[in-house]
This record gives structure tokens, C-alpha cells and sequence, in this order.
């Protein structure tokens, strides 16, 4: 009576040990194999079971040994100790954490969950995982874990102001009543505001508009604009109207920037044009294409130093080619903004907890400070780079 209750249960153990293996519960399965060979009468089992027993309990030790690494976070090695005794990786979940810049992101798992960072997920080599965060006032973001591996997700900062654009902005915005006038290289104008833009004009132009729109003292509420190939507009602030072009008939070398009495800009012809209240300036020392006086025995142009931007409008600049490097301060407040290889990373002083990032898209064309004023009493950051112009309140 007894020989025949340990064979069954000898049996019962044998095949819970095996079950628990083949489902991957690898802690019931070594506890049962276990149980089965420590009972007494059970020598010859194990004998027979050896082999088999020495293969989960590799399983399981390897599984061990890798959960303890990836949590000492050398995932790596995790990696290759699983590899000793598993033939499928994807069959063990390994730990991995994920901290945010600033944190508190939030994200639902593929187990339904809400998680809040920082946290620690689980997740199976050669399983890949997509988690997108969300966190007030800064844009989604979404991160691809192909293996377990800790990550550290660094959240951009929402744009107060963004106008979204393919085309190159190296003019810098014009204040005008709370809004912005914006051009890019395109020969799009748009008025910016917080509510998006409240108009838009094309001009048409194949340099497209790569020098700050300058007001006119003399004309309230028109801004003149000039292209890469010397023609001239003059666009209202208000509603978007325009009246051109005038052609100069040569690049602009420097300028437009606002004088005492209108708007002034320097030609690669040597020309020097004053915009006052009409569209065709009053010229200077313009040469002709074919004025012989112009062009040295080689027929050649004197060089002129030029200056592609024009004004800075009243705001600190930082542009790519500049000499002075990749970091910008501002001249009012305590405020700085760093370029690094995938994002602006924007400081105050030594408060770290008010520093944020903004994410940064391919090439970018420019930073810029603009003053503090009533209403910006900590002054505005503009960014130019692949995902248009975005103004920040720091």
C-alpha cells in the first residue's frame, strides 16, 4: 500500500515538475523535481532523471543569475548569462528602468497599466516594446525598447508659439502688438500668435526671405520685406496686404535696418537704397551692370562684404556658422540655452529645477533671446531648426 501511494506520488511530482517547465514556471518546476527526488525511495528516479533535472535547473540558475544583473542594470551581461541555459530568450521577462527629464511621464504598459516615471518595466530580449508619454506642458514622446536596457527619457518642452515649417526661417520674428511676423526661405509671411497664425502671404521669390522684416517709421504697421535677389515689398501687419515687388536688381549685401528717418539697405552693386513711404526707395551710388567704372580690368566686382541676415530686431543671436560656438546667453535674465546633438538644453543659473529641453530636428538655423517685457518678464527663447520657429516662456 505504501510502494503504490509514493508511486503516485512520484508520478504527480513528475508531471507537475514537467508542466511547470513547459509553461516556463521554472521556480514550481525545480521545487518539484525536488520534492520527487528528496522522498525517500526515490534513488533510483533521480538516477534515471538526472539528466533532466540538470537541464531546468541550468534554466532556472541562468534565469537567476540574469534577473540579478539586469537589477545590478548590466543587461549585457544579463544577456549572456541567459544564454548559458536558455535556448529562447523570449520566454523570461528582465527588468529595466526608466527614469524621465522631468519626471512624472506618464504611459499606459501593454498589460493595460498606467505607470508614472520613474519605474521599473519588464520587458524579453528580442521582444520589442513602444510606450508613448505624456507629461503636462511638454510634447508626447514615444520610445522604442528593442531589449531590455535602462533608458532616461528626456520630455520637450511645449512651444508657446511654433509655426511649422519645411522650409528654412533665418529671418528673425518681428514684434508686432503681442504677435510675430515670420518669413522663410520660401517667401511665406506669416503673423504668429499663441492661437496659431492669423494670416499668411506668398511672395513671389526665388532667394526667398532670408533677412529680418524691418518696420518703417514713417509708414506704421508696414514691414518691409526684402528677398535674396534685391526685390522689395512692403507687407501690412495688419491684415496681410501687400504692394511689390521693386526691384533693386542686385542681391542686398547688408541690411534692412530701420534709420531716423525709413529703412536702409546695402546692394552688391554698390547701391545704397533709403525706403521711406513709397515702395521705390530713394538710390545711391548705384552702378550700372554695364558702368565699366564699376568693374576692375578683369572685369571683376569689387568685394563687398556681406551680411545675410540684416538687423537683429533687438534680440541676442546665435546662429549655426557663427564662430562664438553652441551656447547662447541671455544679456537680461540669468536664463542660457546649449546645443547638443538632439535637443536645446535650457538652463538658469544653478536652478536645475527650472531647466527644461526642447528637442531639436536635424540642422538648426538659429537661437535667439528676445527681452523681457510687461508681458515676458523672463523674455522669450525663438528656435529655428528643421521643425520650423518655436518661441519658449522659460
Amino acid at each position: 500500500m505504501l510502494s503504490e501511494q509514493r508511486l503516485e506520488r512520484q508520478n504527480m511530482l513528475l508531471a507537475s515538475a514537467r508542466m511547470h517547465n513547459e509553461y516556463g514556471d521554472l521556480d514550481r518546476s525545480v521545487q518539484a523535481y525536488h520534492d520527487l527526488t528528496a522522498m525517500e525511495g526515490s534513488e533510483a528516479v533521480a538516477e534515471i532523471l538526472a539528466d533532466e533535472i540538470a537541464v531546468v535547473e541550468k534554466h532556472w540558475d541562468s534565469v537567476q543569475k540574469a534577473r540579478s544583473l539586469a537589477l545590478a542594470d548590466d543587461h549585457e551581461s544579463a544577456r549572456a548569462a541567459l544564454e548559458e541555459g536558455c535556448s529562447d530568450l523570449r520566454e523570461h521577462l528582465m527588468p529595466w528602468r526608466i527614469e524621465s527629464h522631468p519626471s512624472g511621464a506618464r504611459t499606459r504598459l501593454p498589460d493595460g497599466w498606467e505607470r508614472v516615471t520613474p519605474f521599473t518595466a519588464e520587458s524579453a530580449f528580442g521582444e520589442p516594446l513602444e510606450l508613448t508619454f505624456h507629461l503636462e506642458g511638454h510634447e508626447p514622446r514615444t520610445l522604442r525598447v528593442d531589449s531590455p536596457s535602462n533608458q532616461f527619457l528626456t520630455m520637450s518642452r511645449l512651444a508657446d508659439l511654433w509655426w511649422r515649417n519645411d522650409s528654412p526661417i533665418t529671418a528673425l520674428p518681428v514684434p508686432v502688438d503681442g504677435d510675430y511676423l515670420c518669413a522663410d526661405r520660401s517667401g511665406r509671411v506669416v503673423r504668429l500668435s499663441e492661437e496659431g497664425t492669423r494670416w499668411t502671404v506668398k511672395l513671389n521669390t526665388i532667394g526667398g526671405i532670408a533677412r529680418t522684416p524691418t518696420m518703417l517709421p514713417k509708414r506704421p504697421g508696414t514691414v518691409l520685406m526684402l528677398s535674396e535677389e534685391g526685390n522689395a515689398w512692403f507687407v501690412h501687419s495688419g491684415t496681410g496686404q501687400t504692394e511689390g515687388p521693386f526691384s533693386l536688381r542686385s542681391p542686398p549685401a547688408s541690411g534692412p535696418v530701420a534709420t531716423a528717418t525709413g529703412v536702409s539697405a546695402g546692394f552688391m552693386s554698390g547701391a545704397t537704397a533709403l525706403w521711406e513711404q513709397e515702395l521705390e526707395p530713394t538710390v545711391t551710388n548705384l552702378k550700372a551692370v554695364d558702368d565699366d567704372e564699376f568693374y576692375d580690368e578683369n572685369r571683376k566686382a569689387p568685394q563687398i562684404e556681406r551680411d545675410s541676415h540684416g538687423a537683429d530686431g533687438g534680440l541676442a543671436v546665435l546662429r549655426r556658422s557663427a564662430r562664438e560656438g553652441i551656447e547662447l546667453a541671455s544679456p537680461w535674465k540669468s536664463w542660457g540655452v546649449r546645443v547638443n546633438d538632439d535637443a536645446f538644453e535650457v538652463t538658469s543659473g544653478d536652478d536645475s529645477e527650472r531647466s527644461f529641453t526642447v528637442s531639436r530636428d536635424g540642422d538648426w538655423h538659429y537661437l535667439a533671446w528676445e527681452a523681457p517685457s510687461r508681458g515676458l518678464p523672463e523674455g522669450r527663447l525663438w528656435v529655428s531648426d528643421a521643425n520650423g520657429l518655436r518661441a519658449f516662456k522659460p
